[in-house]
């Protein structure tokens, strides 16, 4: 009888201690780190600036897409990087549109 019950409560207790060890892993993730994830990418146009010490003319603007707090937190490291734009087929990109052009109003001649 004693090594039923000393069997028993070997194994009640193994058990208490693998749940008890799987416990935190299954528990809710804290609100910083949740946070965090919940950020969800953005899209900007990243200015590559030429090196002025290469004779070579590299500078670029490229469309990426990041981590919202990434662009939030990095903007002063790369303070000429801006929004994409909006194409005529609802696509984006880096392209700055032309400004329209307001058409020359005539002026009329004076006549004496």
């Amino acid at each position: 009888m004693k090594t039923t019950f000393t069997i028993a409560a070997i194994a009640m207790f193994a058990v208490i201690l693998g749940m008890s060890a799987l416990a935190p892993a299954m528990a809710a993730p804290n609100d910083k780190a949740n946070d965090k994830a919940k950020a969800g990418k953005i899209s900007i146009c990243h200015v590559e600036l030429d090196d002025p010490e290469t004779p070579e003319d590299e500078s670029s603007v490229d469309l990426i897409n990041v981590s919202a707090n990434s662009a939030h937190n990095n903007s002063d490291k790369h303070p000429d990087d801006y929004e994409p734009f909006t194409d005529e087929n609802g696509e984006l990109t880096c392209d700055v549109p032309e400004e329209p052009t307001e058409p020359e109003v005539p002026v009329p001649e004076e006549t004496a």
